[in-house]
């Protein structure tokens, strides 16, 4: 039977139906052909053009089902994460909504023969809540974009309080030091307190009336007004108050005393504060000009530059090989991919090996000297480190690093 002229109301019809949706299992996945009935389909399969697609098919026919079954997936998932990303739906819905593209691929050619089967599969991996109730089964998007963003800021409040901690503990550590060596009595003596004085306590200024040398140029001659003494008979003999000298000498001379304490617990303080600036300050510049920078050969470091190749190198091991410019810049040979880098200093890290494995001084008046890290003092952000002569000492972190 040959086709319709066109125009004619079985043509219109025919070709309003070839633009809707057909039956599923008189498509041709393959060929990508919608076939209308069941003859169609047959004279379909019977077609040379179909017969070299199943034949190319069944060369590798797992790669074919994989492809179709990773797209399928793909198309279902982001219709998902656009209309339904914070909603519970029935998933015949969505399938629904997924088949009114004509250019879907067909559940028929994946690996799930059944809507359930897809379902429960996306259950399985984690990335819908399945529930079933009576009318069917129901789906819940689950957004991983929005849990990494929260795990994000959670790692990045953590670290922003580790930090805290970290400075919290060393000043407590350099507060028991301070008082470990000027003693407990000293400090609580240099607190300030605050004045107290009675009522009826009179207070009592006294001017020495001791008249001055002239000078020799009379015009210049000046007067000088000099502070009260600090006995009480003295007091009295200006202001003739002679009622309450015994109380007010052994108050006074109380009062002196706790003061001079005071201020020579705070002198003490001061002086002790002073001298350890000068004595790390002169450690720091003796240090400084013995070595410039603590790269060497054969250290093992970490790279710390997100805009290098777009961040593929940030936190990246490698292997120094080489150091330039006063060992300030170092040429690095990556681990995982072998590029090679030159990047400076304050660009790279140290990196701590696990406990039993050797390790380099890379800081400090023992650089250059080799050990065995022996443990990872978590608490005091120190390793602890066994020298090749013997003694055990702990570095900080930026202090020792792995080396090959």
């Amino acid at each position: 039977m040959g086709k319709h002229a066109a125009g004619t109301p079985k043509a219109i019809a025919n070709a309003i139906k070839s633009k809707g949706l057909q039956k599923l299992r008189f498509y041709c996945e393959m060929c990508q052909k919608q076939c209308r009935d069941e003859n169609g389909f047959k004279c379909h399969i019977l077609s040379e053009t179909h017969q070299r697609q199943m034949q190319v098919f069944a060369e590798n026919p797992d790669a074919f089902v994989d492809r179709y079954s990773q797209e399928f997936e793909e198309t279902f998932m982001d219709l998902v994460r656009r209309r339904y990303r914070t909603v519970k739906v029935k998933a015949n819905n969505v399938y629904q909504d997924f088949i009114s593209d004509r250019y879907h691929v067909h559940m028929n050619a994946t690996q799930w023969t059944t809507l359930t089967d897809f379902i429960l599969y996306l259950g399985k991996t984690g990335k819908c809540v399945v529930d079933k109730e009576e009318e069917g089964l129901y789906i819940t998007y689950i957004d991983e974009e929005a849990r990494k963003r929260r795990e994000a800021v959670e790692k990045k409040l953590m670290m922003e309080k580790t930090d805290a901690q970290r400075t919290m503990k060393m000043l407590e550590q350099q507060i028991q030091a301070a008082r470990a060596v000027s003693g407990e009595d000293d400090l609580s003596a240099a607190r300030a307190s605050e004045l107290q004085r009675s009522e009826d306590e009179k207070i009592k200024l006294g001017f020495d009336k001791t008249p001055l040398p002239l000078s020799r140029n009379s015009s210049n001659a000046s007067s000088s007004i000099s502070r009260p003494p600090v006995s009480s008979a003295n007091s009295s003999a200006f202001f003739g108050s002679a009622d309450h000298d015994d109380t007010e000498s052994a108050d006074t001379a109380q009062l002196t005393q706790q003061q001079q304490r005071k201020r020579n617990a705070l002198d003490a303080l001061i002086e002790e504060n002073e001298t350890r600036k000068r004595s790390a300050i002169a450690h720091s510049r003796s240090e400084s000009q013995i070595v410039s920078s603590w790269l060497s050969k054969g250290l093992v470091v970490k790279v710390k530059h997100r805009d290098l190749a777009k961040g593929r190198y940030h936190k990246k091991k490698g292997v120094v090989i080489k150091t330039e410019g006063e060992g300030k810049i170092a040429e690095i040979k990556m681990s995982d991919s072998g590029d090679v880098l030159k990047l400076a200093d304050k660009y790279l890290e140290t990196v701590i090996p696990k406990e039993g494995n050797s390790i380099r001084i890379v800081k400090g008046p023992l650089r250059g000297s080799e050990g065995i890290l022996r443990k990872i003092l978590v608490d005091e952000f120190k390793a602890l480190v066994e020298l090749h002569n013997g003694e055990t000492s702990g570095f900080e972190y930026d202090q020792v690093c792995k080396f090959k």
